[in-house]
């Protein structure tokens, strides 16, 4: 029930710019929701890693939505590391790419393992 008619959008309200960046940090929250169900991490808040691949096109950075993406993807906090900085990531890492994006989620003192491990070998035979 609406006390008042749902107003229409106008031509001023677009913002292709913001509505792309948004786009990228949806893919970026929900590959980091895929991830994290991989390994059965519910409501822990860990930390998330994100580099970038490409160059941005425009002012607009995904840097600016990283509490947004923090928030959606139920992250400690979200650290961006340039495409050509590798130390930043740590070692054992589950990782996958969205859309000009890689998104790691570090395992080591979060996930056992090696329960882990044999849950991904019994699912190989």
């Amino acid at each position: 029930i609406a006390a008042y008619p749902i107003p229409e959008a106008t031509k001023r309200w677009e913002n292709p710019e913001v509505e792309q960046l948004m786009e990228k940090a949806t893919g970026i929250v929900a590959t980091a929701r895929s991830l994290r169900s991989r390994v059965g991490l519910s409501n822990e808040k860990i930390p998330l890693y994100v580099r970038c691949t490409e160059k941005p096109s425009s002012e607009l950075k995904i840097q600016d939505l990283g509490d947004v993406i923090a928030a959606l993807a139920t992250a400690d906090k979200v650290t961006f590391v340039d495409a050509d900085d590798q130390k930043k990531i740590p070692d054992k890492c589950l990782t996958s790419l969205s859309g000009g994006y890689t998104v790691a989620l570090p395992l080591a003192g979060f996930v056992k393992l090696d329960k882990l491990s044999l849950q991904y070998e019994k699912k190989a035979l």
